[in-house]
């Protein structure tokens, strides 16, 4: 079975300085044989309060069971589904410029988690980890479902509990992708939000690195290691999915939609989408 034969983009435009994060609770019945998934913009993690999901990436699996967490970053395809009902998530969407808006007196960034390699990511191995990721679900879910005054700065507080735990217990690794510092996230920024600003504008390499102050070679170097791609493979899954969106949203022909998206060579398109979205454009359209 093709995990991601049933990719969409999501979009999560809601979202803003005032509004950061927003919390989805799933409780979800019946077990599936079938994944759904998606790739978007916001940074997301999900925490298993009952039941059993199986979450894909594209090189890596986890089944993740109560107490444990998935990650996705910014236009990471990933999808998953239901192993055992009755199963209870919550799913929780965070703006990133605003993530990295609270610094942390300790030497880590709030980002690590989700820029990280999928097998790096703390997921909450421990025991005594999964009863504190689960108390900070079932505090999360109540947020969501039972408003009351100061829930909200509740959600963003225990959002930034969740990322501090897990982090702590992943601290012991040596892999060099976990010691990435705050600063390090913050000097790639800059890029990141012009390429949202621009939208269907391609933005070049050396355009993205005077955004960031640094050379290009340098730039390079430093997106590579914090963001776990390179630039030009970001932005090109950054326009394809807007593509994917424009097809989902107007009645634009696939070639003027792929142009749109400063995809002038329509193989090359077709050969992305599929890439990422496991099927033709004229496919996705007619989902």
């Amino acid at each position: 079975m093709d995990a991601f034969q049933n990719i969409v983009k999501a979009t999560h435009d809601h979202l803003s300085p005032a509004n950061p994060y927003d919390i989805l609770v799933q409780d979800i019945q019946k077990a599936s044989g079938r994944y759904g998934g998606d790739m978007h913009y916001a940074l997301q993690f999900g925490i298993v309060l009952e039941g059993q999901i199986d979450m894909r990436y594209r090189d890596f699996q986890r089944l993740c069971s109560p107490g444990q967490v998935w990650w996705a970053s910014c236009w990471e395809p990933h999808a998953s589904r239901v192993c055992e009902a009755p199963t209870k998530l919550i799913v929780v969407n965070v703006r990133m410029e605003d993530l990295c808006a609270f610094r942390a007196l300790d030497d880590f960034s709030w980002l690590t988690p989700f820029m990280v390699r999928p097998e790096l990511r703390p997921y909450g191995e421990q025991e005594s980890t999964r009863q504190t990721v689960l108390n900070i679900g079932w505090r999360l879910r109540e947020v969501a479902t039972q408003p009351s005054f100061g829930a909200k700065t509740m959600g963003w507080l225990k959002i930034h509990e969740l990322i501090l735990t897990l982090t702590a217990e992943t601290r012991t690794s040596t892999a060099d992708e976990f010691s990435r510092s705050h600063e390090e996230y913050l000097r790639v920024l800059p890029a990141v939000e012009l390429l949202r600003q621009r939208v269907n504008d391609p933005v070049s390499v050396e355009e993205a690195a005077e955004a960031c102050g640094l050379g290009r070679s340098r730039f390079c170097q430093v997106f590579r290691a914090v963001m776990n791609c390179g630039f030009h493979q970001f932005t090109l899954k950054a326009r394809t999915a807007g593509a994917a969106q424009d097809l989902q949203t107007t009645r634009l022909p696939v070639k003027a939609v792929a142009e749109r998206w400063g995809f002038f060579d329509q193989s090359h398109f077709h050969h992305l989408f599929r890439r990422f979205f496991h099927c033709t454009p004229g496919e996705y359209r007619t989902r």
